[in-house]
């Protein structure tokens, strides 16, 4: 409680001391204004009593003092704004996982949780982070606590997210992060694999970094529909459907992905297709990305039915090795003039059928001014992939640079 007193002052004895009053009252008035000014800031104002948790120290954690996060947080601020900052560092067994999930579910606040000290539990199985690596955030009791979390970093020592078909007890308990529906950064700098259905449906998740994953499993990032940055340099392979209606995701870069499983990218919002090294592209891949301009597979020898159908953006393609376009690759494409580059031996064509829009469009084909196998019956099959309600008019140019390009 503040309580305010009022100064009372002798008065003056002398004339020299009354030709003062008026300067020296100046300053007494002055003065007690600042003073009301510092009272009113530091008692009249309750927003002042809690300090901005973003210039905060986190709350550190270990085994002394993990019973007392949740009353370690009623001290901070914790908007789903500005979460409060919360390192562990405490053997991330299951007992002490669902500690963290109902600490953070009975305090009510948001945090940005960094697991990267945690080390790993001696069980094989069960929640936390497993002995041998795998990382499990799904609860068993109360998963409302999870959602409190709005930026997390895994253990260091974590080397893979389960997979969404791992069970524990009776039910399963879907994907790893399911429960985490406020999630907007995730990172992990030892994973390797990501288990399917990992971040299905984290509409919130907005960039998901690991550096040394090789390994997405299917449907891993499906539905994250604000997800715009994806850093994982060394991804390999990447599951069926695993961005799927990522319609956020305008650009990602993998240059060391060879296998692409189908309907991987299908309604995203990427602008480019560049993938250096893959062998081969799913069945409807693509499909859809009616943002998608530029695809670059240089590598490419398969591209399965309906990869690029629906790309009405697109404009240009670069399959130099291609040895098989299957049913409807580029179908319902759209009216803008399209550049595909194709091998010196034309690949096979799957003749397709598929009911399809009307539209007319324009196709130059590239190839080396040694092509063979691109006659009339090759045509009329290729035609085809675009829908066989599609009028295309075929024009051919010769390569002028090495490697397709």
């Amino acid at each position: 409680m503040c309580v305010f007193t009022r100064a009372v002052h002798d008065p003056p004895d002398t004339a020299t001391a009354r030709s003062d009053i008026p300067a020296r009252s100046w300053r007494i008035t002055g003065s007690l204004f600042a003073v009301f000014v510092f009272l009113f800031a530091a008692c009249g104002n309750p927003a002042n009593t809690t300090q901005d948790p973003s210039s905060q120290p986190p709350i550190n954690i270990d085994d002394s003092n993990l019973g007392s996060l949740a009353a370690l947080l009623a001290g901070r601020g914790g908007s789903s704004a500005k979460p409060v900052p919360v390192t562990e560092n405490i053997q991330l067994n299951a007992e002490n996982w669902e500690a963290i999930l109902t600490a953070l579910a009975s305090a009510g606040k948001y945090v940005n949780l960094d697991l990267s000290a945690c080390t790993p539990s001696p069980s094989a199985s069960g929640k936390g982070l497993r002995s041998g690596g795998t990382f499990d955030p799904r609860s068993n009791t109360d998963n409302s606590g999870a959602a409190k979390i709005v930026s997390l970093v895994l253990p260091g020592a974590a080397t893979s997210i389960v997979d969404g078909s791992d069970t524990f007890g009776p039910d399963s308990l879907g994907g790893a992060f399911n429960s985490f529906g406020l999630l907007k950064s995730v990172s992990g700098g030892g994973i390797k694999t990501i288990g399917s259905i990992a971040f299905r449906g984290c509409t919130a998740l907005e960039t998901a970094a690991f550096p040394l994953a090789e390994d997405i499993g299917g449907s891993a990032f499906q539905g994250c529909t604000g997800l715009k940055t994806v850093n994982i340099p060394r991804l390999v392979t990447i599951g069926h459907s695993a961005f799927v209606s990522c319609t956020s995701l305008k650009e990602a870069g993998f240059p060391a992905v060879t296998s692409i499983g189908d309907y991987a990218f299908r309604f995203s919002a990427l602008e480019e297709a560049d993938f250096p090294l893959a062998e081969g592209i799913g069945s409807s891949s693509f499909q859809d990305c009616d943002a998608l301009k530029a695809a670059n597979f240089p590598q490419a020898e398969r591209i399965g039915d309906n990869a690029f159908s629906g790309c009405t953006a697109l404009i240009t393609a670069n399959f130099p090795l291609a040895e098989r376009i299957s049913n409807s690759a580029f179908r319902d494409t759209g009216g803008i003039p399209f550049t595909i580059t194709l091998p010196q031996a034309a690949p096979e064509i799957t003749l397709s059928t598929w009911a399809s829009d009307s539209y007319e469009k324009t196709v130059t084909i590239r190839t080396p001014s040694s092509r063979s196998g691109y006659g009339e019956t090759w045509q009329a099959a290729f035609k085809t992939a675009f829908g066989p309600n599609a009028g295309i008019t075929l024009e051919f140019a010769e390569l002028t640079e090495p490697g397709g390009q």
